[in-house]
């Protein structure tokens, strides 16, 4: 495929390695624990030039603030592997787009680039908005969270919609990714049929 006909730009990581580092990515923001933080920076360590590549303008802040004990608060965390599992989750369409691309005629990839493309643009613009947003509403459970320890039924209560929160985002994510893949294989489809 040439490289105006490719959308990933994580040349030699495969579907199953970005979906993995993604998975220990998800696991750590819903157990917060140190040893899975662990776990997924070694897999991107195994990548050189992982982040440079995926976040190239943010790779110096987020390599400074997700190195170990550094990270100044659980939010700050969270919002960065957020912010990662997110890039992973379009990085993981590109390929999958590249792929589907590249399994179609020649006379096809130029049109369904140009699709794929624009319809990644606009995922993303749907990711940075909607990260932005359950960002700020988080970050409001979890002042209450903080503000009713006194009550620790609300508190509970307060935590578990949190938990509920994280992984609805996830689920949104992902189902972003597979309407993707629909929307492209169902152009795929209209193409061939016109020609």
């Amino acid at each position: 495929m040439s490289e105006e006909n490719k959308l990933a730009r994580l040349d030699s990581s495969s579907i199953a390695e970005l979906q993995e580092i993604a998975n220990d990515v998800k696991k750590y923001v819903d157990t917060e624990n140190d040893a899975t933080l662990e776990m997924a920076m070694e897999k991107i360590g195994e990548k050189p030039n992982f982040f440079q590549r995926l976040f190239p303008t943010k790779f110096q802040k987020m390599q400074n603030d997700l190195t170990m004990r550094k990270m100044q608060s659980v939010y700050q965390a969270k919002e960065r592997m957020f912010e990662i599992y997110t890039g992973i989750q379009l990085e993981i369409a590109r390929q999958q787009g590249d792929a589907l691309i590249a399994a179609t005629g020649m006379h096809l990839q130029d049109q369904l680039t140009k699709f794929a493309a624009a319809k990644i643009d606009s995922m993303t613009d749907t990711l940075e908005g909607s990260m932005d947003s359950f960002m700020q509403k988080m970050y409001r459970q979890r002042e209450k969270v903080d503000q009713y320890k006194k009550f620790p039924d609300l508190a509970d209560r307060y935590e578990q919609s949190l938990k509920k929160e994280q992984e609805t985002y996830f689920t949104f994510v992902e189902q972003l990714l597979e309407n993707f893949k629909d929307t492209l294989n169902k152009k795929v489809k209209s193409l061939d049929s016109k020609n």
